[in-house]
């Protein structure tokens, strides 16, 4: 996400895709937050950044 624009967040959010037009695979739940409204989608990506990185996947 660092390297993310919000737009690019939003927009994977909002239609499940990466910054590179790929599709997500499910889980994502695009389907839910397509219809999110811009101020809820700013606090959204707030509160992503807030958070601390994370491992996944066996990566570090």
């Amino acid at each position: 996400m660092g390297k993310w624009t919000d737009a690019q967040l939003a927009k994977a959010i909002r239609e499940g895709v990466d910054k590179n037009g790929r599709p997500y695979k499910p889980p994502m739940a695009f389907g839910f937050y397509k219809n999110i409204n811009d101020a809820d989608m700013g606090a959204l990506i707030a509160y992503l950044r807030s958070l601390k990185p994370q491992a996944f996947a066996g990566k570090k």
